[in-house]
């Protein structure tokens, strides 16, 4: 299972900073280490679901080496899965 979740970054450096320091028995414990070895996501655009892309959109191919492509409107349309952060659209 994946999950994506907001903290502040002054709590995410708290936690990894702890772990570092202590070893506990605290049931918060096992899930601050969990967290503490989470991946953070850079900032981003918008992302998008591509496997709607592919079963709700017609592609087509390019000329150039028979690539598939959408219609921009297609991947406009396509849900958002996660919105972007930092990053001017």
């Amino acid at each position: 299972m994946q999950i994506v979740i907001d903290i502040p970054k002054s709590a995410y450096e708290k936690i990894v900073k702890t772990m570092r320091h202590e070893n506990s028995n605290n049931p918060a414990f096992y899930f601050e280490s969990i967290i503490s070895q989470g991946t953070v996501l850079p900032e981003h655009g918008r992302l998008k679901d591509v496997d709607w892309i592919d079963d709700n959109c017609r592609n087509y191919y390019t000329d150039d080496d028979g690539s598939w492509c959408y219609k921009w409107k297609d991947i406009e349309d396509a849900p958002t899965i996660l919105e972007a952060t930092g990053v001017e659209e």
